[in-house]
């Protein structure tokens, strides 16, 4: 934020007796405040404990996820999402000596969930426990390991649980060597509202499948769950319909490109499912329909 504040003055719109101005601001910086040391979660856990003891990554063959949920296709696509790269940034870690090396990450669903959980969609839910996570990280065995361990009650709150243990890990201020380490922690968490959630206007301006998937990332990485996707209004009419076909082709911006199909639709959706996102798709109407009044004249 600092270094963007340095390139980027801002303009704010004002409003002073009915004539919109712009004000210049300057950016001060630095931004006032103390800095988060290294391996500090956001958003900031409910309870959370840190010690000084701490545990290393070692090499790719060394470190693996598992579940009491083997066969959970939204606990394995986390495992693959949250992979040894990200954690190292693309390098490969050089274990520090003398010090604990992290072998593996165990999530356990408790209660043991039912067969459909691991293929529903996430929802609205005010009980407390429907994304709360216990994250625990300490010695392992044999000797000279450590273990995460990582205890949900649905597969969201493992989710969360997952993020949260990406983040804890931190590398050394000596960029010369790929040391990455991991403070022993102790983590109870939950969400304090049940709702989290970020709208994009894809109608005024339409944004590619890629960067949509882009978004979805970067609100899983903030723990966000719900993408309101305002997909169509007066300015166009991207949404590819099965049924009426004519309002994409007479209100998409350029009609056949500028387009979200089905197939494109059911992957956000999709992508958005395994990230525990709950994706709203908004069609206005009867108001902001000006694509159907290109489409249907008369």
């Amino acid at each position: 934020m600092a270094n963007f504040l340095k390139i980027l003055p801002f303009l704010f719109l004002c409003s002073h007796l009915g004539n919109a101005v712009l004000v210049p601001m300057a950016a001060r910086t630095p931004v006032p405040g103390k800095p988060s040391p290294p391996g500090s979660p956001w958003p900031l856990p409910k309870q959370w404990s840190q010690s000084l003891t701490l545990a290393t990554l070692g090499t790719p063959e060394e470190f693996s996820y598992s579940s009491n949920v083997p066969n959970c296709t939204v606990l394995n696509t986390a495992f693959e999402r949250y992979n040894y790269a990200l954690l190292t940034r693309g390098t490969i870690a050089q274990p520090a000596p003398d010090v604990p090396v992290l072998s593996y990450v165990y999530v356990q669903i408790s209660p043991f969930p039912q067969e459909n959980q691991c293929g529903e969609f996430p929802k609205l839910s005010k009980d407390p426990n429907y994304e709360s996570y216990d994250l625990l990280v300490t010695e392992g065995a044999p000797d000279n390991t450590a273990t995460a361990i990582i205890t949900a009650q649905t597969v969201w709150g493992a989710l969360r649980g997952l993020e949260t243990f990406s983040q804890l890990i931190w590398r050394d201020k000596d960029w010369g060597v790929n040391r990455y380490y991991i403070n022993y922690t102790d983590i109870t968490d939950a969400p304090r509202y049940p709702h989290r959630g970020l709208m994009v206007d894809t109608a005024r301006h339409y944004l590619p499948p890629k960067a949509l998937e882009e978004i979805l990332d970067a609100m899983s990485y903030n723990k966000f769950n719900v993408f309101h996707w305002h997909i169509v209004d007066d300015q166009s009419f991207p949404y590819v319909s099965q049924k009426f076909p004519e309002l994409s082709a007479k209100g998409a911006f350029i009609p056949g490109h500028l387009e979200y199909t089905p197939k494109i639709v059911q992957d956000i959706i999709e992508k958005a499912r395994v990230r525990g996102i709950r994706v709203i798709f908004e069609v206005d109407t009867p108001g902001h329909t000006y694509a159907i009044g290109k489409s249907h004249q008369g």
